[in-house]
């Protein structure tokens, strides 16, 4: 729409400006016709360098023109010089030039560029070089009567004409200058509207996904109760025959062990299952953000050096504090730096970052592993989604309730095959009597 309004202000403008010097050539012609006294040849090629001038400068030269003061009066100065050429070789010496009106194009050419005074200055000299072109055979007495009113009156067109455009186009400017104003205005507006839109649609999701998270709690925590005592039934009775088999290197105790393990691993599996089923009430209390991310990283270091992974901590503010519940945010941590482990290949660096932004803690954890891929981002937080062989899915949906119930948010930002980092953002004062009732 703006390119469509630009190319048609372009083209009327280049109508105007092919018109005015149609006109211009027809005028000259025909008072070249009419008048007697003018050389054709000398009257010709000026009026000819005036319009070639005006034709190279509007269409080839205009931006650069008025980009610094020396070329700006260089440009006028030459406007002006042409013109009063045009006057001269039209001035006979018994009759001044009808070509005036000439003037009138450096005087505009200041106007529309310039401020009142530049456009006074042009218009006064414009005003002394017609006076000095006046033919010296009129008698003083007919110059004082006839020519000194004509002359005045020109001086007071051009005068007139240069102050009309002038403040017209300061009027033209002041309106552009409120135009863009208002398109700047508009372009913040439709930025925070859209900003505003994405804030809205993050929030949506957040609900969806909470909402999701409750429901599945609530069916989640009634399925581990129901299989968590036939479980235990099973666990007790493998060890009780384990305890009686008399040859514990048989095939028969090689599977009871089996049966042992798996066992095991399904409590734990059932634990996790409780845990996200349970109401999250965070037991918040005055922490150091850098004493609990080193106490976690520490404990997590001897798992990355037994993959050959650099665990760095970043140098960050050891004055942060913030109320919170050191145990749920070091499992948050503890979930976060098990998926980078298993993200990042032999060799690679997890990073772990801190601070204080907007009067909110954030701690983040990168990887500079494989990344995550785009058809599984808005999924990586549901309950029971996992990529992993052996994983249950409650990872990153458990850290993501414990951060909620802080009134905080995990996000994270990925790009496939540049890794992944996971942001906590955590408020550094959280209501205890509003807990999370989620999930």
């Amino acid at each position: 729409m703006g390119n469509s309004g630009e190319m048609k202000h372009s083209a009327q403008s280049k109508v105007f400006e092919w018109g005015m010097i149609a006109l211009l050539a027809v005028l000259f012609l025909f008072l070249l016709r009419f008048t007697s006294g003018i050389n054709p040849i000398s009257a010709g090629i000026a009026f000819t360098l005036l319009v070639g001038y005006h034709i190279v400068s509007s269409h080839f030269w205009k931006r650069d023109l008025f980009h610094s003061n020396l070329s700006t009066a260089l440009h006028l100065a030459i406007y002006l010089f042409l013109s009063t050429l045009v006057i001269w070789t039209t001035t006979t010496p018994e009759e001044e030039s009808v070509f005036w009106a000439v003037f009138l194009l450096p005087i505009v050419a200041v106007a529309f560029r310039r401020g009142l005074l530049a456009t006074a200055v042009m218009a006064f000299s414009a005003s002394i070089l017609y006076f000095l072109l006046l033919p010296m055979n009129i008698p003083v007495e007919e110059l004082l009567a006839d020519e000194l009113a004509e002359f005045l009156i020109i001086v007071i067109v051009f005068f007139f004409v240069g102050f009309l455009v002038q403040s017209l186009s300061q009027a033209m400017r002041q309106q552009l200058l409120i135009q863009k104003d208002l398109n700047q205005s508009l372009l913040d507006h439709q930025k925070s509207l859209q900003d505003s839109l994405e804030q809205l649609a993050a929030a949506e999701e957040r609900l969806r996904r909470q909402d999701r998270l409750a429901a599945l709690g609530e069916m989640a925590a009634g399925v581990a109760h129901e299989i968590r005592n036939p479980l235990g039934i099973v666990s007790s009775a493998a060890q009780l025959l384990g305890n009686k088999m008399s040859d514990p290197d048989s095939e028969a105790s090689e599977l009871l062990q089996v049966v042992r393990e798996e066992t095991a691993r399904l409590n734990g599996l059932i634990t996790d299952f409780l845990t996200f089923g349970r109401e999250t009430v965070p037991r918040l209390q005055l922490c150091n953000v850098q004493e609990l991310i080193s106490k976690t990283a520490e404990r997590f270091r001897g798992m990355a050096g037994g993959k050959n992974l650099r665990l760095k901590v970043m140098e960050g503010p050891s004055n942060i504090t913030a109320m919170l519940d050191p145990g749920l945010i070091e499992q948050v941590l503890l979930n976060l730096f098990l998926n980078a482990v298993d993200a990042t290949p032999a060799g690679g660096e997890i990073t772990v970052n801190w601070g204080l932004e907007n009067n909110n803690v954030f701690i983040e954890v990168a990887d500079n592993g494989a990344g995550i891929p785009e058809d599984i981002r808005k999924k990586i937080f549901n309950p029971f989604f996992t990529t992993k062989e052996r994983g249950t899915g409650l990872g990153l949906a458990n850290a993501f309730k414990f951060v909620q119930a802080h009134d905080g948010v995990l996000d994270f930002r990925s790009r496939f095959g540049e890794g992944a980092t996971f942001r906590i953002n955590l408020p550094k004062e959280v209501s205890a009597d509003a807990p999370y009732l989620g999930g």
